[in-house]
């Protein structure tokens, strides 16, 4: 769903962008995927099985500690 380029390196974020302008193809299938992965991983259901879960931890561990 993107390019990789390393950390700070400013000709590798450039050749990445260009490639990007150059070819529409690549760009627009990297957009769509990205789109997928984002309506999946930040779905409401998922989001708040993420949270409950959290929550769950949360209460777990004040009760672990509460005991000590």
């Amino acid at each position: 769903n993107g390019l990789l380029v390393p950390s700070q390196d400013v000709n590798a974020m450039v050749v990445a962008c260009k490639t990007l302008l150059d070819d529409h193809a690549l760009a627009a299938r990297l957009g769509r995927q990205a789109w997928g992965d984002c309506r999946e991983l930040y779905a409401p259901e998922n989001i708040a099985k993420q949270t409950v879960a959290a929550y769950e931890t949360a209460i777990n561990e004040f009760e672990l500690h509460k005991l000590c």
